[in-house]
């Protein structure tokens, strides 16, 4: 994936969705909508997004790769809103929900591992393990 038109526009495509996803951690609310495993972690989540703002402005090169995992994990997101989409027209499973939740923090984990690597995930984590939970789920 080429820088898009120029590498400012491209990095404040990267800004734009480092502070988006800030705001699908922290929103009114989110104390008690985010599991308790989960709460400890949003820190080094948002760190994750200055570290990548960081990287991202190091080098055109880096830049291509930031884009490139943004594509990436947008893929991953669409799937997870995409499988709880379909499993909302069934009746409900604690399992299936239990995975979807699993999946969406698997998520986060997997925009520390792309991102911020250096900051260290607590599992081991990949798009290929994230979209076997998904395929549990289904």
């Amino acid at each position: 994936l080429p820088v898009r038109s120029h590498p400012q526009a491209s990095l404040e495509e990267t800004t734009h969705d480092v502070a988006a996803h800030g705001k699908t951690l922290l929103y009114e609310g989110f104390v008690s909508a985010t599991p308790a495993s989960a709460l400890p972690h949003l820190g080094r989540y948002l760190r994750a997004g200055a570290v990548r703002i960081e990287r991202a402005a190091s080098s055109p090169g880096a830049l291509a790769r930031d884009l490139e995992d943004m594509d990436r994990i947008h893929q991953a997101e669409a799937e997870i809103a995409a499988t709880r989409e379909a499993l909302e027209r069934r009746p409900y499973d604690a399992r299936r929900d239990a995975a979807l939740t699993q999946a969406r923090w698997m998520a986060e984990e997997l925009r520390v591992s792309m991102f911020a690597q250096t900051l260290g995930t607590p599992n081991k984590v990949s798009m290929k393990r994230l979209l076997g939970v998904l395929a549990g789920a289904r």
